[in-house]
């Protein structure tokens, strides 16, 4: 009996135990449930609107980065070039056999177009969004495209690119709906146009936006949570990057009406209770909406309420164990690892029950140590692209941290020393004219791996490669910088390799001497410059930066100086043939003599191209057509490459000056006389106005000084002493000729003050006004 009781005292004080426990978590975890509900609806709605404004603001970003790119593009000097070329369209028509007169300047269009179309690639290339970019050139009837393309506007491969585009629009970009671009290989990419207008040329600029990039890398990580459906609407309704409208227009309407700008609504929807809210972006003009199924939002807080009801479960069945099994707790580690056991194990089945309890655990260990090994295989097989991306970036100037970068250099097997190196570009045409993408494939991996035979086995170097873009391979290798040869050697034998082994033509740009890692994107430039020459040295040649631009630091600098250019421009420009001739002796013997004599002739026909270029530039720029002047029989460029001899190639080039300073000498007396003509006509048609040589030099626009020193040469009196004189001569003639009052005559030529006009009359003339009225039977 007394045993009875005790158990009985044991059960109520382990049930008032099980209460006092309980009641207060009971009452806490109600109010907390209910506050809960309320609050997450608050703060979803808070979560909702600055997750819609960060997605707006992130698609405002990159188009303000992408309009910042266009003010570049069109701030550049090549797109006002090109849109204002005079007569651009007959060139762009030309066909058949070229007219003598119509090369210089045509050369000239074809640089500036071939400008552009490179300004159009970096316009693309500014922005990871840009899918394409068009320019819409009407005058010319031609359509360029990023790329390096370009299509008669008729025969463009996306005739629907102005659909929905008004011309009277303008707007700083106009954003247009999405729609789906056709691309050259007759594909279609979903896009969003923005088209820039010029207020300069009647040229239309279109980027199209990569819809699916945009989703992907924006908007699709910005709104990620389970339970939001994500609309992007433009201004008129059309929906843009993602989402669909059916089925919402009654709540999209709500918003529309409800003054734009941030606000929410709530309604129910098949049973659903759906929190809607809208941001609208001011730059695009469009609005975001995101739809949350607030049942969603219950669920979890119902899990909520299920967890803390489990909590107390828990918390009875504790405490009950602790009064009636305490001995379990010897239990508790091996129940722990069961847990996690069952928690981890894959299969809805409970492991204990199929297995035991140990043998779940076993399993659940061995199923964590085989997922391990997969990681670790999957990481080996992912190690190529690791290593090739993270040789990219070194070669794009992002460099790490000294420590950081040896660490991934050894972790992804990379053997090659931070300091002294130089950098190769290879151009091979692996994809030209070869219609079948596994061939063009093959050959990329045969032009590698010859690049990695050479550098590595012919010549046991370090070396780091790289496909930078198609066909373009680029490859840097630990030399010294007194090992240049070995370099220029290397490059030759990378081209023979590449063509025994493809059947492929390649060139090869090499940029100068880098002393550490970080100036390997410089070297990069470098050599894209120097294979940017491979159409004057030929293809299937190595190209030096310092061979086609000697004026930096390098083996070929010497050569040719631009300081002395400037000099001998300026005394051609000045019409002085004696110095301009020594000026270009002086030039022609530094090319001759540089290097200390030990200059290739390649270097020097370098040297002599740029000098040749310089001078057609400046005869362009003056009007002359040189070909015509110096009655070549080819293009004088060729002319200039058949030449050997230093002595003939300096005469020849003694010729060229002699033409040049001659016809700027007879441009000039023409221009002159021009200009004192006009500012004669002027001043006798304002002279009875307040005219002064910097009005006439404004009208003529011309510097005031040099209006002045030509007004004195060829007219044999200075500005003011002439516009005197001739007041005075029109001033004899209204004494004579009128009735007019010496006050009205003085005002009529321009004096305010009369007894000025009478002090001037008299110094010119010995009398004053009345006195030669008087002697011309006049009166006063």
């Amino acid at each position: 009996m007394n045993a009875s009781k005790d158990r009985n005292f044991y059960l109520k004080l382990a049930m008032y135990m099980l209460i006092v426990s309980l009641l207060p978590l009971l009452l806490l975890s109600f109010l907390y449930y209910k506050n809960t509900q309320s609050s997450m609806e608050r703060q979803l709605q808070s979560a909702n609107i600055e997750s819609l404004r960060q997605t707006a603001n992130a698609i405002e970003l990159v188009i303000n980065q992408i309009g910042d790119s266009f003010r570049q593009f069109v701030n550049d000097s090549t797109y006002l070039d090109y849109a204002t070329f005079p007569q651009g369209n007959y060139y762009e028509a030309l066909t058949g056999e070229f007219k003598t007169e119509d090369l210089p300047t045509l050369q000239k269009y074809l640089s500036i177009k071939a400008k552009m179309l490179w300004n159009l690639d970096s316009l693309k290339m500014s922005n990871e969004y840009i899918y394409s970019v068009y320019m819409s050139d009407p005058s010319k009837n031609l359509m360029l495209t990023s790329g390096s393309m370009r299509y008669a506007a008729d025969r463009f491969y996306d005739p629907g690119w102005s659909k929905g585009l008004d011309e009277e629009q303008f707007a700083y970009p106009i954003i247009m709906g999405i729609r789906y671009a056709t691309q050259p290989d007759g594909k279609l990419r979903q896009v969003i146009p923005l088209v820039f207008r010029s207020a300069e040329a009647s040229n239309d600029v279109v980027i199209n936006l990569d819809a699916e990039a945009l989703f992907a890398k924006i908007v699709k990580k910005l709104d990620s949570a389970d339970g939001n459906e994500l609309l992007i609407l433009s201004k008129h309704g059309q929906t843009m990057v993602y989402g669909q409208a059916a089925g919402m227009e009654a709540v999209l309407d709500r918003l529309a009406t409800g003054g734009g700008g941030e606000q929410s609504v709530e309604w129910t929807s098949g049973g659903r209770k759906l929190l809607a809210v809208q941001a609208v972006s001011s730059v695009m003009d469009w609005r975001f909406v995101r739809v949350t199924d607030l049942n969603v939002l219950y669920t979890s807080i119902y899990a909520l309420r299920s967890i803390m009801v489990t909590i107390g479960s828990l918390l009875l069945a504790a405490t009950a164990l602790l009064a009636f099994l305490t001995t379990r707790t010897l239990y508790t580690p091996v129940r722990r690892l069961l847990q996690f056991a069952t928690h981890q194990h894959t299969s809805p089945a409970s492991p204990a029950k199929k297995h035991g309890e140990l043998e779940a655990i076993r399993s659940t260990l061995v199923e964590a140590f085989e997922n391990k090994k997969t990681l670790e295989l999957r990481l080996t097989e992912s190690l190529p692209a690791y290593k090739e991306k993270f040789i990219r970036s070194l070669f794009g100037g992002e460099v790490p941290a000294l420590q950081e970068m040896n660490e991934r250099m050894r972790f992804l097997g990379i053997r090659f020393e931070p300091e002294g190196m130089m950098l190769l570009i290879v151009l091979a045409n692996t994809s030209k004219g070869i219609p079948d993408m596994k061939q063009r494939n093959m050959n990329k991996l045969l032009v590698a791996d010859a690049i990695e035979q050479v550098v590595t086995q012919e010549w046991n170097r370090s070396c780091l490669l790289a496909e930078m873009t198609e066909d373009r391979y680029a490859f840097a290798v630990n030399v010294r910088e007194e090992e240049f040869s070995d370099i220029c050697a290397m490059g030759e034998s990378v081209r023979r390799r590449i063509a025994e082994q493809t059947g492929l033509p390649c060139s090869i740009g090499i940029g100068r001497y880098c002393r550490r890692v970080e100036e390997l994107k410089r070297a990069c430039e470098e050599a894209y410059e120097a294979l940017a020459y491979r159409d004057v040295t030929g293809q299937g040649d190595v190209i030096y930066i310092g061979d086609i631009r000697p004026a930096g630091a390098g083996r070929t600098a010497g050569l040719f100086a631009k300081d002395k250019e400037a000099v001998l421009q300026h005394y051609i420009r000045s019409g002085d043939s004696v110095k301009a001739t020594a000026v270009l002796r002086q030039m022609v013997a530094e090319i001759v003599q540089g290097q200390e004599g030990k200059a290739s002739l390649r270097q020097m026909q370098h040297a002599f191209i740029q000098l040749l270029s310089g001078l057609m530039e400046t005869a362009a720029e003056l009007h002359l057509d040189l070909q015509a002047a110096l009655a070549a029989k080819q293009f004088l460029y060729a002319e200039l490459l058949q030449k050997n001899d230093p002595d003939e190639i300096a005469n020849w080039f003694e010729r060229i000056v002699t033409v040049l300073v001659a016809y700027v000498g007879e441009a000039y007396q023409e221009k002159t006389d021009r200009h004192i003509r006009d500012a004669i006509r002027i001043i006798e048609q304002h002279y009875g106005d307040n005219i002064s040589l910097s009005m006439v030099a404004e009208r003529l626009q011309l510097n005031p000084s040099y209006l002045s020193r030509i007004f004195k040469e060829k007219v044999g009196q200075n500005f003011l002493a002439y516009v005197t004189s001739m007041r005075l001569e029109k001033s004899k003639l209204l004494l004579m000729q009128s009735d007019l009052k010496i006050k009205d005559i003085s005002e009529q030529l321009g004096y305010i003050k009369v007894n000025y006009f009478i002090k001037l009359f008299r110094e010119a003339t010995g009398i004053t006004p009345n006195e030669y009225r008087k002697m011309h039977n006049q009166p006063s």
